[in-house]
């Protein structure tokens, strides 16, 4: 009886170490292999942030977070990663689709943003958004447009925004320019005559004249008081994409699809005006 009970105590505790050792070897395998896909993770990520991939960098940062329970893997390239990620000093969020174009204030404490919101609903009608640039808060959110808006900007001296919205030929979704008060978004003028979406607005700097430029391929220029049209040009083949006056006022530059940039008088004269 006393040689039974010592074999059975040398196999339950032979069985024992051997369960622990099982254990204990399934656990470093399991952690090698977290070790290894880390590894293999954190290098994506520095391939992801070369190709500017901020959110594939970001998810594979999160799949590495560690639970309550787990050991916690990170080192430095973690944490390194997640800076340069959230290096921003501000992330102001509040529209619900794309944001196409920001533009600060001349005195940089506002800053205003365009959008396609909502996201879901292609050519819905889009927002612009002004924001405190020092704090994040949102100050003014202007609604009128009637398709998503694609740019914006400011006069030189703060006090006026103008926006820009269209799609390049969706019926009643033609481009028109807005302008509204900076400080309250009273909506002042609403200038229609492209025939198709418009992609950009300028302010002259003395602010008494507007440009835009056009799906349509044309840039117009505007009265930025009355908003009377004063200019339209005409000269490019494909999307104008982007138009800039020079700080003397007396000359416009657009640029566009058709790969060329064109430099224009811009002192009103007739109507309709080819260069």
């Amino acid at each position: 009886m006393a040689v039974t009970l010592f074999a059975g105590i040398v196999m339950t505790t032979w069985q024992a170490v051997r369960a622990t050792r099982a254990e204990k070897s399934a656990y470093e395998e399991a952690k090698l292999a977290s070790r290894l896909l880390y590894v293999a993770h954190m290098n994506l990520a520095q391939a992801a942030w070369e190709n500017s991939r901020v959110g594939g960098v970001l998810d594979l940062l999160k799949q590495h977070e560690p639970q309550p329970d787990e050991e916690d893997l990170h080192g430095f390239e973690w944490h390194y990663w997640d800076r340069l990620c959230h290096s921003s000093l501000l992330d102001l969020k509040g529209h619900s689709g794309p944001v196409t174009s920001v533009a600060f204030s001349p005195d940089g404490k506002r800053l205003a943003s365009a959008s396609r919101d909502p996201s879901k609903i292609p050519f819905a009608p889009g927002e612009v958004k002004v924001w405190d640039a020092m704090s994040g808060q949102e100050t003014l959110t202007l609604k009128g447009h009637t398709a998503p808006v694609n740019c914006v900007a400011f006069s030189a001296d703060g006090k006026r925004l103008a926006s820009a919205s269209g799609s390049p030929s969706v019926k009643n979704k033609l481009g028109e320019v807005k302008v509204w008060d900076a400080t309250t978004g009273e909506g002042l003028l609403t200038l229609k005559g492209h025939g198709q979406g418009v992609t950009s607005v300028a302010f002259s700097a003395d602010g008494k004249r507007l440009a835009s430029a056009s799906h349509d391929q044309t840039v117009k220029v505007w009265d930025a008081t009355s908003g009377q049209e004063t200019l339209t040009l005409k000269g490019h083949s494909d999307v104008v994409r982007s138009v800039a006056f020079s700080p003397d006022g007396k000359r416009l530059a657009s640029g566009s699809y058709d790969q060329a940039v064109k430099v224009w008088d811009a002192q009103p004269r007739s109507q309709d005006s080819t260069q």
